[in-house]
């Protein structure tokens, strides 16, 4: 019997949150994580992802529910709440959730590798797109996995890199839980591995949401001991 499940959210959704939450409980499920859905073929007005207003009005739903039913979890809200808490109100260095994706520094090409069926190694799956940019090569090079692909992984990188500096991500107020985006996702939308414009905005809303519900959180969390992340998902 699973307890979790693994959500997209798609503005075919989005607004149905509560009673797709009610549903999920009926049936046993006690834990849900709601991803955003990117759409990798369009750089704006997609017919299918949600602008930043549109998130915040979804995890806005999220956390009322969460509020109301405190035996249910969402890990995306969960991940926000501690990291609030350890990192804004305390000041301290944030914990390690045992993730490699959508993390500040992205595992693609250390943590994360793919190698495909004709033998080219993908820094992350998540590259359905093929290029020099994402690939340092062939598994049988004589070089794979250290100073090509090193070289490569520190290209692929830059671009997010070269965002935290334009966007002035040190100075944000909300960079104690941002994590910048997926930066697969972003290259093949805007064609280079950058900061996703929608989840900055987003990320500066969500923080200053927790911040107005701080009591609130900080009573939530002191009532129950959160563990990291499941890996068991039953994928909807």
């Amino acid at each position: 019997m699973f307890n979790s499940v693994l959500m997209v959210l798609h503005k075919s959704n989005y607004k149905d949150i509560w009673q797709n939450f009610e549903t999920l409980r009926q049936i046993g499920a006690t834990k849900v994580k709601a991803n955003r859905g990117v759409d990798v073929t369009v750089k704006a007005d997609s017919a299918y992802e949600l602008n930043a207003n549109e998130l915040m009005e979804a995890y806005t739903q999220i956390y009322n529910y969460m509020m109301q039913h405190r035996d249910f979890e969402e890990d995306n809200m969960i991940m926000w709440f501690e990291k609030y808490l350890t990192q804004t109100s305390k000041g301290v260095e944030g914990k390690d959730y045992g993730q490699h994706c959508y993390t500040r520094y992205c595992g693609a090409g250390s943590a994360l590798i793919e190698i495909e069926p004709d033998g080219s190694i993908q820094f992350c799956g998540r590259n359905s797109v093929k290029s020099t940019l994402t690939s340092p090569g062939h598994a049988l090079k004589k070089d794979v996995l250290e100073i090509n692909h090193a070289s490569k992984q520190i290209q692929f990188h830059e671009g997010k890199l070269n965002s935290i500096v334009k966007n002035g991500c040190n100075l944000c107020h909300a960079q104690a839980i941002c994590d910048g985006g997926c930066i697969s996702f972003s290259n093949q939308k805007f064609g280079e591995p950058k900061i996703d414009p929608t989840t900055c905005a987003f990320t500066k809303m969500m923080h200053k949401f927790l911040a107005m519900h701080d009591l609130e959180i900080k009573d939530n969390m002191s009532q129950k001991e959160i563990p990291n992340e499941s890996n068991n998902y039953f994928y909807l």
